[in-house]
């Protein structure tokens, strides 16, 4: 378990971070970096027709680059995405922890082994459903006491076009 420990946690990292990134990589562009819209309006770009992401004269436009509309928005998608691929991950470890069953042919040690694999993999199952079932009473204790409650805080994580 030790030598696949360590290779399968950056793994994980690794997903976690395309997952993230990846959906989000997509410029957004804004309406200055449309060329007809520099040459019909020059002053709402800066005056330059050929400038690109300026939206007030001598300025620049900054855009959000994860495409996300607040960091609570950004951070609940990366705890959805790190309970994915963690169940992923629980799947693949009690496989594994079967195949070790498997062939561990009646030694002790090695069945010890592998009851101690499948013991932490259930244990990671449960420390991954907590995560999610504090999500959503987090999330549903805010939509309670929201000034707007139709207005969905949690439920749908909607980026920015």
């Amino acid at each position: 378990m030790k030598r696949f420990g360590i290779p399968f946690l950056g793994l994980l990292c690794v997903a976690v971070f395309l997952g993230i990134l990846l959906p989000a990589s997509t410029v957004h562009a804004g309406p200055c970096d449309d060329a007809k819209y520099r040459e019909a309006n020059p002053t709402e770009c800066g005056g330059n027709p050929n400038a690109v992401g300026v939206s007030n004269p001598g300025g620049f436009k900054l855009q959000n680059p994860i495409k996300y509309p607040s960091i609570d928005a950004f951070l609940l998608q990366i705890v959805t995405i790190v309970v994915q691929y963690g169940a992923l991950l629980v799947v693949f470890f009690i496989v594994y922890a079967g195949f070790q069953f498997v062939t561990a042919q009646g030694n002790t040690e090695k069945l010890a082994s592998a009851k101690k694999t499948l013991v932490w993999v259930i244990v990671g199952a449960f420390v991954l459903l907590g995560v999610y079932v504090l999500k959503a009473a987090i999330c549903g204790t805010l939509q309670q006491i929201s000034a707007d409650p139709t207005k969905p805080l949690c439920n749908a994580v909607e980026r920015e076009a």
